[in-house]
């Protein structure tokens, strides 16, 4: 492996800071008693990935379509308030041509086939603000990482993508470390006292129930949009091929967050449509709260970027060190007690998603028991 250049750096630190953040944050936020609606801030996670992934699209229209018009600003009456001559010599028109052919020049069936993983998606985020409320943040970390399983087998079904043995093994290992941390939090349930600083009843079953959900949907949903990645349709677009393959995630993640907003806006209203009436769409939300919608929108960018200049292994050794971190934090700040069961759940997992990282499916070394054993191996 290269080494790491300091941008990879950078990045293994922000996704190390991102994860430990993230799930520190939204158990403070869950469990602080403040009052904040977990559905409208999944709304306004949305929201936010919506209004990321356009101001991106437009930095490829400014930066990177080759330029046709200056950039005139709209007309009051007969007056026109400005012109804007620069290099790059672009148009609000052209801006909005651009994004009319690019972002939503598919067609109608291609872009609804992100509704389907939107809605997973919707549900995945409220299960997992479920999941926070009711398990303590190093036991939620650890049994999220059960994703990978699912993620695995919806690629086998899925996408008939092939697993070496060792892979197998390796999501035996996984779910057998996993298993071992919810025992433990099960444990610790029965013999901890109350938590007077806790303004929500823990219910780990409850936690266990919403985590193991979001699992489901997380692998779902992100198989079925590297499916709809893989398998593009360029006919509608005016730009090089090689520009808009560069640009297709964030077109597709544009279709995605529309769907997701529509859905967690409805699934707001009607869970906490009476609430929302009373107090208000963002009511008691805190920095806190703002703080966890912001990094919850921006772990996908991030990740992306760390792989882009990183690899997987460093990443999940990004992962690990988060794992650590919040079982650390949650110990001395929290009140977690950890347990030999508990470190030997996490040793397990972590152990299990570097060798299923490192051991990708060969010629010679296929599962052939596995319902994707009819995939091409690299």
């Amino acid at each position: 492996m290269s080494s790491v250049t300091p941008t990879g750096l950078a990045a293994l630190f922000t996704l190390v800071l991102q994860n430990s953040s993230l799930v520190l944050l939204m158990r403070t936020a869950v469990t602080s008693g403040s009052g904040f609606l977990a559905s409208t801030a999944v709304c306004c996670d949305e929201m936010f990935k919506l209004c990321l992934c356009t101001v991106v699209m437009a930095g490829y229209y400014v930066f990177k379509v080759p330029a046709d018009a200056g950039l005139e600003l709209p007309r009051i009456g007969d007056q026109q308030i400005a012109k804007v001559h620069n290099s790059s010599s672009k148009s609000l028109r052209g801006l909005f041509d651009f994004f009319a052919r690019e972002v939503f020049g598919h067609g109608t069936l291609e872009i609804m086939k992100l509704a389907l993983p939107a809605l997973a998606y919707t549900l995945q985020k409220n299960c997992l603000y479920l999941a926070i409320t009711h398990l303590e943040a190093a036991v939620y970390m650890v049994t999220y990482q059960a994703k990978i399983l699912t993620t695995a087998l919806f690629s086998c079904l899925l996408l008939r993508k092939p697993m070496s043995r060792m892979q197998v093994f390796a999501l035996c290992m996984l779910m057998t470390g996993v298993n071992l941390v919810q025992v433990s939090s099960m444990e610790e349930k029965k013999q901890a006292s109350p938590d007077p600083s806790s303004h929500t009843e823990q219910k780990p079953l409850l936690g266990l129930f919403g985590v193991t959900v979001a699992c489901m949907t997380s692998g779902f949903s992100g198989v079925w949009f590297e499916l709809v990645l893989k398998t593009p349709s360029f006919d509608h677009s005016r730009v090089d091929k090689a520009l808009a393959k560069e640009f297709a995630m964030w077109v597709r993640n544009i279709h995605l967050a529309m769907f997701a907003l529509v859905a967690a806006l409805i699934g707001a209203f009607v869970k906490d449509g009476a609430a929302i009436s009373k107090g208000g769409f963002l009511q008691a939300y805190t920095h806190i709260t703002w703080a966890t919608v912001i990094l919850e929108a921006s772990g996908g960018i991030i990740v992306a970027i760390v792989i882009k200049y990183t690899d997987n292994i460093l990443k999940n050794f990004a992962t690990a060190i988060s794992i650590v971190t919040a079982t650390a934090v949650s110990a001395l700040f929290l009140g977690f007690h950890v347990t030999p069961m508990f470190v030997a759940g996490t040793l397990l997992v972590l152990i299990a998603v570097t060798l299923y990282q490192r051991n990708p499916p060969t010629s010679d070394n296929t599962c052939q028991l596995c319902l994707c054993g009819k995939g091409e191996a690299k």
